[in-house]
């Protein structure tokens, strides 16, 4: 069931979303299945880029806890936001530990899409352009 926090638009939105979204929960449920497993290659880089070993399983429940936000359509634009602050924060990791920061960089550029696809009240609070409506509205 759609409802008023779901896609308004085209149907052709409606799939891209879908995919982009499918797409995007993979790399999020891959990267913090890494981080609660404990993979080795993952701690090591992580901790290299100054992370405590401690703190990377608390790392993937975030992961997962705010992907759970995002998913959900009731709270998926406070998940649309909050996971763009955490990807803020991998960006800046992949910096420190001197790796390309273009696989958080690209995963979040394709999460906020997917999320303006499907979201109407993001739309309205992010416009990416304005309507003809609102530039009549304007004028006066």
């Amino acid at each position: 069931m759609v409802s008023d926090y779901m896609l308004t638009g085209s149907g052709s939105q409606l799939w891209t979303s879908r995919i982009l979204t499918f797409i995007v929960t993979l790399a999020f449920l891959g990267s913090a299945a890494t981080k609660l497993f404990h993979v080795p290659n993952v701690v090591h880089e992580l901790t290299r880029a100054g992370l405590p070993d401690n703190s990377i399983v608390p790392i993937g429940v975030l992961e997962l806890s705010l992907l759970v936000l995002y998913l959900y359509h009731r709270t998926s634009v406070l998940g649309t936001f909050l996971l763009t602050g955490y990807l803020g924060g991998a960006i800046i990791t992949h910096i420190v530990g001197k790796q390309s920061f273009a696989p958080p960089l690209v995963v979040g550029l394709l999460m906020f899409a997917a999320s303006y696809f499907r979201n109407a009240p993001l739309r309205q609070l992010v416009p990416m352009r304005q309507d003809a409506e609102i530039q009549r509205s304007s004028k006066h």
